[in-house]
């Protein structure tokens, strides 16, 4: 059953007549609530503490009355129906209750029509409140729409097929340097140029015969660039958006549009074009692939980017997405887990990546050699490596070839070097015997430094035969029992510059004939045969000089006795930084005294 609930305001002096009226709105099936008041103060009042569905009015009141009432009304702006409700009143006053805003009247007398009123005016006034609330939502839309198209960058505009502008939010002045107001007196053909509103119109125009189509999509939006003219006369290149409006009836009546000023936009893809187009003919000629891989912090990894050499070295056709799979799957076996690591590991610690291996190419059907290298850089969720991809494989054959000519070259090496010390030992067993104490000791000292094993092969070499040139020393003064003569002194000095000259033409990977020629020259420049000094001398005739020294020391001599292994260190350290190498110095006592090393 229907609520027939009702707030009614009683605007009466007598409380019986109030009841009166409550019992005839009892009647006619409302369930009234009142309040009775007869003072235009206490009608304030209760029009502030509660809300009301209806006042009755009696019309002359001691102290008020029905116009007086209306009156509080309006001034309280409230949309409350009233209804005059009195024993007599004047149709005047009655025209007059009705001009000042009463909804309508009843005599006492005719009271049975007081509920129909009500049940008239409560209808009325929930239209009148929906439509206020219409009206309040649509200005809330408004405001709203007009806030959005203020914030807007760009323009947003209507216009009729005349090509007069009919709206324009607030981006004209920005866009085109006109005001709204400015803008609106204006015709499409105002603010482009005389060619390009024949382009737009017979857009617009073809447009509008597909929307002559009863199929045709109302929301249907048609793009194209136009350049637009400002109001200084300049011109910029636009994106514009736009869409047909429609009547009622369904016929188009007009246009609404977005304005986009892409002037910025075109210039900045002109430069990107122009970077790419000079990066593709970088990465066209050069000898290898450009290529980009990220390492995600989820443990993704993948191929961003690769250029277009990528089919020619590799025969690898693929989209990026599969591209580092299928790379992966042509590596040699052998060295797939090797290339898997060595791009674990640059990842792990944000180094830079460099690899050599070997790949299947498929369209050829043969196997090469290929070197990558990428450097890192770290974004937000990953690590992104811009790197090269080069064939290498000519390059590993011409190392294999070199390696095969440097092996070669120190078996004839070797074997020339054998020659000379079997003819030296058959001369002076002893000097033999010094050499190869020498070399081992050299090479501890090497090795005890960090130097490669390429270098301390080069060392053992030339430790070896450093005493080669004694060979050009008769034989009763290598193995002369007593002290030398100054005479016999100098012409064992030149074994230094002898042994350089029987080295020089001897082909070999490294520079024995000057390591021999250097190895009795001291830091101080007190040595022979040159008088160098500090880094003049190589450093590998540097470590042989503190070797043979302490070998000499240590061992017996032809006129002499061995001094003993702690006379060599003394001297050694004694003389180390003036006439020795502090480096090379501190490896050799580094060795005999923490290592326990032992002349053999």
């Amino acid at each position: 059953m229907k609520d027939r609930s009702l707030r009614v305001l009683i605007i009466e002096d007598s409380e019986d007549e109030a009841l009166f009226l409550i019992h005839e709105l009892k009647k006619g099936g409302y369930n009234p609530v009142y309040d009775r008041v007869e003072t235009a103060a206490a009608m304030e009042k209760s029009l502030k503490e509660k809300q009301w569905d209806i006042i009755l009015c009696d019309y002359p009141l001691p102290a008020f009355n029905a116009a007086s009432a209306i009156a509080v009304l309006k001034k309280a702006n409230m949309d409350i129906p009233v209804i005059v409700v009195s024993e007599a009143i004047g149709e005047e006053k009655a025209v007059d209750c009705m001009r000042s805003g009463a909804s309508d009247y009843i005599l006492k007398r005719n009271i049975a029509g007081l509920c129909p009123a009500i049940a008239r005016e409560l209808a009325e006034a929930e239209i009148r409140n929906k439509q206020k609330r219409a009206r309040e939502a649509m200005r809330e839309k408004e405001e709203q729409y007009r806030k959005i198209t203020k914030c807007i960058p760009d323009l947003i505009w209507t216009m009729d097929f005349s090509g007069q502008f009919t709206y324009a939010n607030e981006a004209v002045e920005r866009t085109h340097g006109w005001t709204v107001d400015e803008f609106l007196k204006l015709n499409t053909r105002d603010v482009v140029s005389p060619q390009q509103f024949a382009k737009n119109a017979a857009l617009i125009e073809k447009e509008l015969m597909k929307a002559a189509d009863p199929q045709y999509d109302r929301n249907a939006i048609f793009s194209y660039e136009s350049e637009e003219i400002r109001k200084d006369g300049s011109t910029f290149l636009a994106e514009i958006n736009a869409m047909s409006l429609w009547s009622e009836d369904g016929n188009p009546v007009g246009i609404i549009g977005i304005t986009r000023d892409i002037s910025e936009r075109k210039t900045t893809e002109k430069v990107l074009r122009e970077k790419d187009e000079r990066l593709r003919g970088i990465t066209k000629h050069l000898p290898g692939i450009i290529f980009q891989l990220y390492a995600k912090d989820n443990g993704e990894y993948g191929i961003s980017y690769a250029s277009e050499s990528m089919k020619e070295m590799f025969g690898i056709t693929a989209n990026t997405e599969n591209l580092l799979p299928l790379f992966i799957s042509q590596i040699h076996e052998e060295d797939r887990d090797r290339f898997m690591t060595s791009i674990t590991t640059a990842v792990e610690t944000n180094n830079s990546w460099n690899f050599e291996g070997r790949i299947f190419v498929v369209t050829s059907g043969n196997m090469i050699w290929f070197q990558g290298m990428a450097s890192p850089t770290r974004h937000e969720d990953q690590i992104v490596f811009d790197g090269i991809l080069l064939n290498i494989t000519e390059r590993k054959k011409a190392e294999m070839k070199l390696q095969q000519t440097l092996d070669s070259l120190k078996r004839a090496t070797g074997t020339t070097i054998q020659v000379l010390v079997s003819a030296l030992d058959a001369k002076d067993p002893y000097t033999a015997g010094h050499q190869s104490r020498v070399a081992r000791l050299a090479c501890a000292i090497a090795r005890e430094m960090g130097l490669s094993e390429e270098n301390i092969e080069g060392i053992s070499m030339a430790g070896t035969i450093h005493d080669i040139g004694k060979l050009s020393i008769p034989a009763e003064i290598l193995t002369k029992p007593t002290k030398l003569s100054g005479i016999e002194f100098s012409l064992v000095q030149e074994h230094s510059r002898s042994g350089y000259e029987m080295l020089k033409e001897v082909e070999s990977p490294w520079s024995l004939a000057e390591i021999v020629y250097q190895h009795h020259e001291r830091i101080n420049g007190s040595g022979y045969p040159r008088k160098l000094k500090g880094n003049e001398i190589l450093l590998e005739a540097r470590i042989l000089a503190v070797a043979d020294v302490v070998e000499a020391i240590a061992s017996h001599r032809p006129y002499r006795p061995s001094l003993g292994l702690e006379a060599a260190i003394h001297e050694i350290e004694k003389n180390r930084g003036i006439l020795y190498d502090e480096a090379v110095t501190e490896a050799c006592l580094k060795l005999f005294r923490a290592k326990g090393y032992e002349l053999k």
